[in-house]
Parts: C-alpha cells; structure tokens; sequence
C-alpha cells in the first residue's frame, strides 16, 4: 500500500464516520425538526452511532497496520 492509497483509507473512514454523526444529529429530531426527548431511543440511535464509527477507526488501524508490516519486510 502506497502513502496515497493509505490517506485515501484515512479520508474514506473519516468521511464515513463524519456522515453518521451527520445522520445521528437528524436521528435525534422528529420530522418536525424537534429534539427527541426518550432516553431509552437516543440511547439506542446513539450507540448505534458508536458502533459505526468504530468500524471506520478499525478499518483505519487495519490499514496503517499492514501498510507498516508491508514496509517492515521491503527492509529485510
């Protein structure tokens, strides 16, 4: 994997992940653009939230992770 191709995994998760905090913050309104107030639904839209963006920083740290073994080896 290339220096470029690692920064694109970068920008592709980060993206990602700044698309479900888009989404969650219009999860959290009703279609009349109020603030949804029930604790147990926002949990549960939040951690949903959570979960997601953790895939993307997983992806993230795959990535560098074999970019770094794959350049460990170039040296040997």
């Amino acid at each position: 994997m290339t220096d470029k191709e690692l920064s694109e995994c970068y920008f592709r998760g980060t993206s990602r992940a700044g698309r479900v905090m888009e989404e969650l913050y219009e999860d959290l309104h009703d279609s009349l653009g109020n603030p949804i107030d029930d604790i147990d639904l926002v949990s549960l839209k939040v951690n949903d939230a959570i979960k997601k963006v953790r895939l993307e920083v997983d992806i993230i740290k795959t990535a560098v992770e074999e970019k770094s073994k794959k350049d460990d080896h170039y040296f040997y």
